[in-house]
């Protein structure tokens, strides 16, 4: 149902819930991680609803985004859900750590810039970041292998050196 030849309608069926539930799954946990470890000085539900902070939305649209190129990219290479919780784990590690990196690269003041009125750009400009890192995470979790040390080592390399490149693009 996702990718590949159809195995039978019930079959198919059964999958789609299964990777769909996982899927709304992952995302509710991002929510929480975008709450309190990567806008964790913006209270995101106030900014978006009653203070209109578009640039907030903006960053939270990018993190989720990154987080859905992951999980496609886990769903498409046919890995088992034990996978993509590992591979979500480590890479919600990333993005916390690519808007910090990001916020250091900024000068500081990110978060703060976002929650103003004027913060379309601040919040647009990390929203963009976070998809850049997204990318690149889903290109690490289609690694084929057989081994978790290769699958995690690849994921590692792939983490490092993205954040580089994209941290001397955006100095």
């Amino acid at each position: 149902a996702l990718g590949g030849a159809p195995r039978g309608l019930m079959a198919d069926t059964i999958s789609l819930l299964v990777w769909g539930g996982l899927g709304i799954v992952a995302m509710l946990l991002a929510r929480w991680c975008n709450d309190r470890l990567i806008l964790s000085r913006i209270a995101n539900t106030t900014a978006l609803a009653d203070n209109r902070r578009v640039g907030v939305g903006a960053a939270l649209a990018g993190s989720y985004v990154a987080t859905g190129f992951l999980i496609q990219g886990v769903i498409v290479e046919g890995g088992s859900p034990q996978l993509l919780a590992t591979l979500f784990v480590a890479g919600q590690l990333v993005l916390i750590a690519a808007a910090w990196v990001y916020g250091r690269l900024a000068q500081g003041g990110v978060q703060e810039a976002i929650d103003r009125p004027e913060g379309l750009a601040a919040g647009v400009s990390l929203g963009g970041f976070l998809i850049a890192v997204g990318i690149l995470l889903r290109a690490a979790a289609r690694t084929p292998a057989d081994t978790w040390s290769v699958v995690l080592g690849v994921f590692l390399a792939y983490a490092i050196v993205g954040l580089g490149l994209l941290a001397v693009t955006y100095m």
